[in-house]
């Protein structure tokens, strides 16, 4: 059994619409929502990993 223990959880959602519906257009939007999410990731985590120090 695992001894690791969630401590925290948070939906994230973006959105970037294509701008043609052409494969290029939306791999594109695809790239700039990953972005935007992982914006959203990184700046949540190291909130919540300064909260919980000691």
């Amino acid at each position: 059994m695992s001894d690791r223990t969630v401590v925290a959880t948070r939906r994230f959602e973006t959105d970037a619409p294509a701008q043609d519906n052409r494969v290029s257009a939306i791999v594109s939007a695809f790239s700039v929502a990953t972005d935007q999410y992982l914006v959203q990731l990184v700046e949540w985590t190291r909130v919540r990993t300064q909260s919980s120090s000691p």
